[in-house]
């Protein structure tokens, strides 16, 4: 079933900036997710998977990160040491 995500906070076009500026794949990555919800191109985490070749398990959790902590939550990307 396709689950309807929450609200995006920032616009799409300044997650559009961001996406162009950013360097790191895997933060481009969870900006082209948004950014694909906020221009209105995906509505629902199925096709977000789908158009950007993600599993639904990850875009869920990078949605569900963004929705209780925020973009700065989103592109803190764990490294583990090593």
């Amino acid at each position: 079933m396709n689950k309807a995500v929450s609200p995006i906070h920032e616009s799409a076009e300044e997650l559009k900036h961001l996406l162009s500026r950013e360097r790191q794949p895997d933060k481009q990555q969870r900006l082209h997710v948004l950014y694909l919800l906020a221009s209105g191109q995906a509505r629902y985490r199925t096709t977000v998977a789908t158009l950007l070749g993600l599993s639904r398990g990850s875009g869920a959790r990078w949605l569900t990160t963004y929705a209780q902590s925020g973009l700065p939550a989103l592109l803190d990307i764990h490294v583990p040491p090593g």
